[in-house]
């Protein structure tokens, strides 16, 4: 029967009904990797739905890499969950008054003395942390080195572009060698593969590659696009910045093609058109780095002087660039 349930699911649910079959039960000849938790809406618990994410990420990535009936019994895991509302007995009978709470509990024998769960408890802190360091924790008490895998489909993607540009240059290339070879001297090509540079740069995607980053995250608002920790990043997150980013620099050029239109109207509307973008876009990206750095305080990496400068009022005696500077603060804000 577990057999069966692990074909069809990565996170096996549990109730009151069958939490001892499968959990409590000797012998098991599993590692049993349990969540208890709370995640219907009713709740309003953003840290439960976040916790589920990332255990059924990790269980995922076992799956990937380990056969259940082809596997050692050291190193078998398998991953349970427990929702509140249908294993209310098992919850008071643990004892448990917060939630998320996930266990990791060793093979069980026949002959063994029953363990106290709560010495197999997880810091809710790694719960925080991320696919890698959860994965590092349950390699240190289990021995199961559980790998990241990638989905292949994006990458497949990349190299059949690849590919197929490959196969145009060489069909050009068949009829007219001279302009094949100097494609190079294209500047069209040459700015969308800088843009696409920059763009992985700026968007962290590696960051994202390396540490598997979600999408996006979930709160108790609902979909979460922005990571609440400075040291975390969601994929759609990087990709906005990097928009963003690109957008600063799109309107600096756009400005400058307006500037030679010879139709003063149209020209100045275009400039301005090209300086709100401009504001609005590096505005966009300021919040977003106040919100991710909330510790984080400008005045504290100023020295005193020039922070005095910036934050005082406008006085007789000021300078005429104190007096520029105030006003743009007005005009901007």
């Amino acid at each position: 029967q577990l057999s069966n349930l692990l074909f069809t699911n990565t996170l096996i649910p549990l109730s009151d009904k069958n939490f001892s079959k499968f959990i409590t039960e000797r012998p098991r000849n599993y590692h049993a990797a349990v969540l208890f938790t709370a995640t219907d809406k009713k709740y309003q618990c953003s840290v439960c739905v976040s916790t589920k994410i990332l255990i059924n990420e990790v269980a995922g990535y076992y799956k990937d890499e380990y056969d259940f009936n082809k596997t050692d019994i050291s190193q078998r895991l398998v991953f349970f969950i427990l929702e509140v509302d249908n294993s209310r007995d098992i919850f008071n009978e643990l004892n448990l008054q917060t939630v998320p709470r996930f266990y990791l509990l060793p093979p069980r024998g026949l002959n063994d003395p029953k363990s106290n769960m709560g010495e197999y408890e997880i810091d809710n802190r790694l719960l925080t942390e991320g696919a890698s360091n959860l994965m590092n924790t349950i390699e240190n008490m289990t021995k199961i080195k559980i790998s990241i895998t990638q989905d292949p489909g994006p990458v497949l993607v990349v190299l059949g572009i690849i590919a197929l540009l490959l196969g145009l240059f060489a069909s050009l290339a068949s009829g007219q060698v001279t302009k094949a070879i100097f494609w190079y001297r294209n500047t069209t090509l040459w700015t969308i593969f800088s843009l696409v540079c920059f763009s992985v740069g700026v968007s962290g995607s590696i960051f994202c590659i390396i540490r598997s980053a979600p999408p996006y995250g979930i709160s108790r608002q609902g979909i979460r696009l922005f990571a609440p920790q400075g040291r975390d990043q969601y994929l759609i997150e990087g990709i906005i910045i990097a928009l963003l980013t690109i957008g600063c620099g799109a309107s600096i050029a756009l400005a400058q093609l307006f500037s030679k239109l010879r139709f003063p109207v149209i020209r100045f509307l275009g400039i301005i058109l090209s300086i709100t973008i401009f504001i609005v876009c590096l505005i966009q990206i300021w919040d977003a780095y106040i919100d991710k750095t909330r510790w984080y305080n400008l005045k504290d990496t100023l020295p005193p002087q020039v922070w005095d400068w910036i934050s005082s009022s406008v006085k007789k005696n000021s300078s005429l660039i104190k007096r520029l500077f105030r006003l743009s603060e007005y005009w901007l804000f």
